[in-house]
């Protein structure tokens, strides 16, 4: 039987339909990526993101095989050896980058030499989170996926948010050295999103700019908005329209 070495067989550079640059963030629906079929093992000089939304299987990492459920998440570091095996209707989204794709404040209140070599192969997302998580793979996928000016700069903000969204759910400890960094990437967050924007300049409705956004409740999105902005949509849009 003819055997397969575990060389780099896919440089970030040349995965998918959508070329990405070194030190750029690709993020993708699991469904649409011809990479999971590969059998064999193999493995990649960047990092790779998983989470699996329905369907089941296994990954196997560095030769332990682990069970796909949905909410399951699976976070492989540079070098790791792996292979998939996945049924048929398997969904979710795959988020890859280099260390190079995080900006500078990132790099250092992440920790990405120190804290995140320590993360575990995969994470069991709770239920009771997975909103978060799928807000933002959303909003990933759809700035990666539309190629719009300056989706990169977008994409190495929700990555940053992403990543602190994993590390507060991890058994890593977590004190990030910059909280006021991190806080103003959860406002660039809102700012990325486009709410703002459309609450100023279109006629759709809280409802619509919160389902246009990735949120299925508008009253979520509601809450979501006033806890970032301190005001609720609909007074924000008042006060510009009374500017």
């Amino acid at each position: 039987m003819k055997s397969h070495s575990t060389k780099i067989h896919y440089p970030l550079e040349s995965l998918g339909l959508v070329h990405v640059e070194r030190g750029q963030v690709r993020a993708e629906r699991l469904e649409q990526r011809l990479e999971p079929a590969v059998p064999f093992p193999h493995r990649h000089d960047f990092y790779q993101v998983c989470w699996i939304t329905a369907g089941q299987g296994w990954h196997e990492i560095d030769f332990k095989k682990h069970k796909l459920i949905p909410n399951r998440l699976f976070f492989m570091k540079p070098g790791q050896v792996h292979s998939w095996s996945l049924s048929p209707g398997t969904r979710g989204f795959v988020i890859e980058f280099s260390f190079e794709s995080l900006s500078q404040a990132a790099q250092k209140s992440l920790g990405l030499s120190g804290l995140v070599p320590q993360l575990p192969d995969f994470l069991q997302i709770p239920k009771t989170k997975s909103e978060e998580f799928r807000i933002l793979l959303q909003l990933m996928h759809k700035e990666f996926s539309e190629q719009k000016e300056h989706a990169q700069i977008i994409l190495a903000s929700l990555l940053h948010a992403f990543m602190v969204l994993i590390l507060r759910e991890s058994p890593v400890a977590y004190e990030p050295s910059h909280r006021t960094d991190r806080l103003e990437k959860f406002q660039e967050l809102v700012e990325a999103s486009f709410s703002k924007r459309l609450l100023s300049f279109s006629t759709m409705n809280v409802g619509e700019i919160g389902a246009s956004l990735g949120f299925e409740d508008a009253n979520y999105f509601t809450r979501f908005f006033t806890s970032q902005m301190k005001v609720s949509p609909n007074a924000y849009r008042k006060n510009r329209r009374d500017l």
